[in-house]
């Protein structure tokens, strides 16, 4: 059997569990506190500061507009 015809069954398989998990998610969710979400900032700040993880609009070469600008307008 070719191996794209088990990935296709483990994926059926797989599916229920991660409805399950997405609907648990949903039904347990709970907002962070104003304390927690200035917690979190306060640490992704220096990644965010720097767009260490944004390369793509931060960089000139994965940036479109930078090689062709008359698409800005």
């Amino acid at each position: 059997m070719p191996e794209s015809a088990h990935r296709g069954a483990d994926h059926r398989h797989r599916q229920p569990k991660i409805l399950d998990q997405a609907l648990e998610a949903a039904r347990t969710f709970k907002p962070l506190s104003q304390a927690e979400v200035a917690n979190l900032l306060e640490r992704v700040r220096p990644a965010a500061l720097e767009g260490k993880y944004e390369l793509y609009k931060t960089t000139p070469r994965n940036d479109g507009t930078a090689r062709k600008p008359q698409v800005l307008g």
